[in-house]
């Protein structure tokens, strides 16, 4: 999680918005003693979360998770290959 001062956020809000977009969380700091008051988080669909793939979906890098697939279907592959 990153914290930015009202300041911060303020004079970067549309590049700060999309951060949280892609799942970052955002927290708010307040005052000269940087005090945290608040957080910016993604907003998630009910529809989304129904199943674990659409959380995971939301938040993941998607080269990540091609790069997984593939792993996975070549190590399966190489499994019954070899059967």
């Amino acid at each position: 999680m990153t914290a930015l001062t009202v300041r911060d956020i303020n004079t970067n809000f549309s590049e700060i918005l999309k951060r949280v977009k892609f799942g970052e969380e955002i927290g708010i700091l307040h005052g000269n003693a940087k005090t945290p008051v608040a957080m910016i988080v993604p907003y998630i669909k009910k529809k989304e979360i129904k199943s674990m793939k659409g959380f995971l979906k939301r938040f993941a890098n998607p080269d990540l998770i091609l790069k997984e697939k593939e792993a996975w279907q070549s190590h399966i592959k190489k499994k019954y290959d070899t059967l």
